[in-house]
């Protein structure tokens, strides 16, 4: 029987995912950590270093020797001298090469100048030495570039600029206390290109307005790939690309945020219609599914086709009117919304919805790849549907509509869709096998879809040690192949069946017997008590011939104070916490019972001045959020410094 996960992501989001530092990125540094892999010594077992992603789902792997010394520490690079010397690559935020940039790999403040290719060459550098760029440059970020012969360490950076302007509104009058905001983070989310062990330098710059609307910000990066960001209270929040040159004439204007609609008591409005088919035909028993809700207890049309929903509020831009009929498929009226605010208090005219004349569909017969037909298998789609984005394809949202039974002949059918490209995904449960078709669009013909020689099935053998490389006995290990997965709005949600499972014994080894190697997650469950973040693991990205080694963080205790700056308690404000990576990515904040442990990656401070979380040994910084004009904003930030106790204490100001 499926599982269903459901995460909520308001958070930096257990891909991102993906996923590890960025939705697009995360499939490119994967293809990275790949090939680093590929070209590690043939001898060397795999080592799992956990790094959460915004899912809390996705880990880098490195392939480094079995028994790596305690306290190594993942840097841009090796940490070995590079021999004859060390060449820096110098680069903007779009990947193009920057020339005359001071740069000091070896922390003595000798600079040298990159070259017009934006290369840099130092005599026996280290490579985990700290870069520096000289006055008038901002370092963004660092590591190892990817497929770049001639370099050993890849430099982000961009030039400062001063700026100054004045935020307006629409009228042209001053805004007064409006903050005008600059964060590199945001920008290298979306690298065009890929690097290895990026490091990020975090570069976050404010300013508040005065009176008559002015501001300033000096030696700030100066990118168009960097976003000036400018908000205030009853004031719409813009976005605008950051001047690559000095600009001391900066005018942003903002936008009133419209009054919200005042509720009065008069009666929901109605929306009626009636849903026919494509000979015009009344279709009774018609599921009519309003605002991306699902059809499972959608109201049914009338004998004469007849419909009727009540709003009690205007909907959203977006929402969609859609009626479904077995045997005539789905159909969708996307202009509703518009039509029903256009006339909104008033009820809107009748919708007419009328289904197409042949109900879009994927059909198609799946087969061994001995060409032996498949019976029994489910397939469905791995994305929802256009009425139902936010929903998993499952009976309780779609009544089997994205999901059939391979039949005697191996043959499906996925009736009802949407005219664009499905990801389709095949599985069985009682095997566990599992295997996916991307870009698969409604047609005619017959898909002949043939399944990869083992079904993808295989053993897998690994070891499960801490970061002192002691082993982890009694840990549980599960794979689970994944079915659905949807990422829409502030959520995301999978669906997925255990493929497989065992227990670490005394050396921490387990064995899996034929699991899935696509398509599914491995997860590490901690023995009751065990201060460790166990980690979950893509199967595509590991290689099941060699031994996997799964190295998990230790839990660390991180003290925590805030004050509102005078030492004063912070009770009546909603503080929310969280504890960032070297990646910028929040971290699980963990709680410890009898029974386990539970974790969250962002904590309510619900007014306590002191208190303190148990957190990953990863952890680099703390962020304290405080919820403003209802959304929760930065208020402060602090660095993680673990001591020789294992502890580290932070302080936070709430201004």
């Amino acid at each position: 029987m499926g599982k269903w996960l459901v995460g909520l992501a308001g958070l930096a989001l257990l891909v991102v995912v993906g996923w590890l530092l960025f939705s697009d990125s995360d499939h490119a540094l994967d293809a990275a950590l790949d090939q680093r892999v590929e070209t590690a010594d043939a001898q060397a077992a795999q080592t799992v270093r956990a790094a959460q992603s915004p899912a809390g789902e996705d880990r880098r792997i490195e392939a480094i020797e079995a028994q790596p010394l305690p306290g190594d520490v993942a840097g841009p690079a090796s940490g070995e001298p590079a021999g004859e010397g060390v060449s820096v690559l110098v680069v903007d935020v779009r990947g193009h090469p920057v020339p005359e940039v001071p740069v000091d790999m070896h922390g003595l403040g000798e600079f040298a100048a990159s070259d017009v290719d934006g290369l840099v060459i130092f005599a026996g550098a280290p490579l985990d030495a700290r870069p520096e760029v000289g006055p008038g440059w901002a370092l963004l970020g660092w590591g190892v570039p990817v497929a770049v012969p001639d370099a050993d360490t890849m430099l982000v950076v961009s030039s400062r600029v001063d700026l100054s302007g004045r935020v307006l509104d629409t009228q042209g009058a001053p805004i007064a206390d409006a903050k005008v905001e600059l964060n590199s983070y945001r920008a290298l989310r979306a690298l065009p290109f890929v690097i290895d062990q990026l490091h990020l330098e975090q570069v976050f710059e404010s300013a508040v307005t005065a009176s008559d609307g002015s501001f300033r910000l000096d030696q700030v990066p100066g990118s168009s790939s960097l976003q000036l960001v400018a908000k205030a209270a009853g004031f719409v929040t813009r976005q605008l690309p950051c001047p690559e040159r000095d600009s001391f004439d900066l005018r942003i204007e903002l936008a009133s945020t419209a009054p919200p609609v005042q509720r009065d008591d008069r009666p929901a409005v109605k929306v009626t219609g009636t849903v026919v088919n494509s000979a015009g035909e009344p279709v009774s028993d018609a599921a009519v599914c309003w605002w991306g809700m699902g059809f499972g207890a959608a109201p049914r049309t009338g004998e004469l086709g007849d419909f009727a929903l009540e709003l009690t509020g205007p909907p959203e831009p977006d929402a969609l009117l859609a009626a479904r009929a077995e045997g005539l498929g789905l159909v969708v009226e996307p202009q509703a919304a518009a039509l029903i605010l256009e006339s909104w208090p008033e009820a809107p005219a009748p919708f007419l919805l009328r289904f197409p004349a042949e109900p879009l569909a994927i059909r198609g017969r799946l087969t061994s790849s001995e060409g032996e037909p498949t019976s029994g298998w489910t397939v469905k789609l791995l994305g929802g549907t256009v009425v139902t984005p936010g929903f998993l394809s499952s009976d309780s949202a779609l009544e089997g509509e994205v999901s059939a039974t391979t039949d005697d002949q191996g043959r499906f059918a996925l009736v009802g869709l949407d005219q664009r490209p499905y990801d389709l995904v095949a599985f069985e449960n009682s095997s566990g096998a599992v295997d996916r078709l991307e870009n698969v669009e409604p047609s005619s013909r017959e898909l002949e879809w043939i399944l990869p020689e083992g079904a993808n099935l295989a053993d897998l053998h690994g070891v499960v040690v801490t970061t002192d490389g002691a082993p982890l006995e009694g840990a549980t290990i599960t794979v689970n192949s994944v079915t659905t997965w949807i990422q829409t709005g502030g959520s995301s949600m999978a669906s997925f069946f255990e493929a497989g499972s065992s227990t670490t014994d005394a050396q921490g080894r387990f064995t899996l017997e034929q699991v899935p190697q696509q398509f599914a997650k491995l997860g590490v469950v901690a023995p009751v008590g065990t201060r460790v973040e166990p980690p979950q693991l893509d199967l595509d990205e590991v290689d099941f011939s060699e031994e996997l080694r799964i190295e998990v963080p230790f839990l660390r205790p991180v003290a925590i104070e805030v004050t509102d700056g005078s030492g004063a308690d912070v009770g009546g404000r909603v503080l929310m916490i969280e504890v960032h990576d070297s990646w910028g990515e929040a971290l699980q904040l963990r709680t410890f019972t009898a029974n386990g442990s539970s974790g969250m990656t962002r904590m309510s401070w619900a007014g306590r001045s002191y208190s303190h979380v148990w957190t990953s040994e990863l952890a680099v910084e703390v962020v304290l959020l405080e919820l403003i004009d209802g959304a929760f904003e930065e208020v402060d930030r602090s660095p993680v410094v673990f001591g020789s106790d294992g502890m580290a204490k932070v302080l936070l100001t709430a201004p």
